[in-house]
């Protein structure tokens, strides 16, 4: 289509909060290292506004304590935020709002059965150099209730499984062209 402007490119970034929420059933999670990464396509829709739709990889990794000995786990998810951004024109370093839905696959879920919808906001600040945007951005994510695990005990034995946290905070910094 004539005229519309594609960027793809690449961002990482660091979570701010817990990927695990504790409950009387889990006890002690101890989060451990996590990062994301992410692939990413933008579009300009007209003038200042613009779509912005990601694949982030991100592990939730973490451990709980068995017998004073950390027995290390990972809940694998890639999210699908899409999001509505609006640029405001400055010169040099351009500062943007963003916000829209979020979807979530997880595998190798260890017992957890992350939400698959959620929504996301954010803001940061972006620039032009050599063909190239960069910047950094801070986005929160609302995820809604955790489902149930595939497994359930027996009927009438009350139970409370574990969730990942349905508040997620994440520094990210964007290279694009």
């Amino acid at each position: 289509m004539a005229g519309v402007e594609l960027e793809l490119g690449a961002v990482a970034g660091l979570p701010f909060a817990r990927g695990f929420r504790e409950t009387d059933f889990t006890g002690t999670i101890v989060d451990r290292t996590r990062y994301l990464a992410v692939l990413t396509a933008q579009t300009i829709v007209k003038g200042n506004l613009a779509v912005d739709a990601n694949a982030i990889y991100k592990p939730l990794r973490a451990g709980s304590p068995a017998a004073n000995v950390q027995t290390p786990f990972s809940v694998l998810t890639w999210q699908f935020p899409v999001l509505a951004k609006y640029y405001w024109t400055r010169p040099a370093w351009t500062p943007f709002a963003e916000a829209g839905p979020s979807f979530r696959l997880a595998g190798n879920l260890n017992g957890y059965n992350p939400s698959h919808y959620g929504i996301t906001a954010g803001g940061g600040v972006a620039t032009r150099t050599h063909g190239l945007r960069l910047g950094p951005e801070v986005r929160y994510t609302r995820w809604t209730r955790d489902h149930p695990p595939l497994y359930a005990p027996r009927p009438g034995v009350p139970f409370d499984y574990s969730h990942t946290n349905a508040n997620a905070v994440d520094l990210v910094f964007r290279v694009s062209f």
